[in-house]
């Protein structure tokens, strides 16, 4: 039987040194989530890592849909281990194809410098919000099938949203946002899961942010897919606790919007920053 448990359902079966497979999670979208495969692809990468070593950056670009159906094979290719860091090449594939490549770089515990950002100002706290499973009972019977649907299943995440700019809903919207997050579960986890879990909550409400300012645009009428995703680790963080994500998009252009992410933890420290570029295509639009 298929576990609910999202670190169950993220774990990687060795096939040979260098290729591993991963099943899928449901949530509801025709292609795969790109969060997943982003932290399968994370979790890939620390198997080729020596001790000690751990992942700052990654970059990566979603090629072709994913088939939810269907098992992913991962590739790693080792590129370099220096004095202090690590590179690695990962490749996600179906049926003979690459449908996504992610470039990682692991680094050893050091110390240097250190200043940050200040985090945003005047934020209710996650215990002064409703979560968003309360709201979506409100919006569902006023959505389109396809759009409910998104809904119906219960995220591995519980999110607590800091405005009520509802992306399945028409209306125009500030191009920025910022909610708290946590995962829902249990249990120890150990350093490469914490990072595919932020991997994989990062992926979470990006395009969505860069439709906000477009009182017509919702998920149900516009194609929407990840081009391209980048982030780097700063500090120690928990994804069982409430972590700050704030969004904003500063730009959107000839269908593709791009969105920056940068989340804290409810002491203020910088944890993550994060950088996507997706398509966000009207359907009306005729051009290919």
């Amino acid at each position: 039987m298929k576990s609910n448990n999202l670190v169950d359902q993220l774990k990687l079966r060795r096939l040979d040194e260098d290729h591993f497979i991963g099943g899928n999670y449901d949530i509801g979208t025709r292609a795969i989530f790109g969060g997943h495969v982003l932290a399968q692809a994370v979790l890939a990468a620390y198997e080729k890592i020596p001790d000690g070593r751990f992942l700052h950056s990654l970059h990566a670009y979603f090629i072709l849909p994913g088939d939810p159906g269907e098992d992913i094979r991962y590739r790693v290719d080792h590129i370099r281990d220096g004095g202090s860091f690590s590179t690695r090449r990962i490749s996600a594939i179906q049926q003979d194809r690459e449908i996504f490549i992610m470039s990682a770089s692991f680094q050893k515990r050091e110390s240097g410098y250190d200043h940050q950002d200040d985090p945003p100002k005047n934020v209710k706290l996650p215990e002064e919000l409703p979560s968003f499973d309360l709201l979506k009972e409100k919006w569902i019977e006023r959505l389109p099938p396809s759009a409910a649907k998104l809904l119906e299943v219960e995220f591995p995440f519980e999110f607590k949203p800091l405005d009520n700019a509802n992306p399945l809903i028409p209306g125009k919207h500030a191009a920025h946002r910022k909610l708290w997050i946590r995962y829902r579960g249990n249990g120890e986890l150990t350093r490469s899961q914490q990072d595919a879990l932020l991997a994989y909550v990062s992926d979470y409400n990006l395009l969505s942010t860069a439709i906000l300012p477009h009182e017509k645009a919702t998920f149900s009428n516009t194609i929407m897919a990840s081009i391209d995703h980048a982030m780097w680790y700063f500090r120690p963080f928990d994804v069982r606790e409430w972590n700050l994500y704030s969004l904003r998009s500063p730009s959107a252009i000839s269908a593709r919007g791009f969105t920056t992410g940068a989340m804290y933890d409810r002491s203020g420290n910088y944890l993550i920053r994060v950088a996507q570029e997706g398509l966000i295509r009207p359907v009306e639009s005729k051009s290919k």
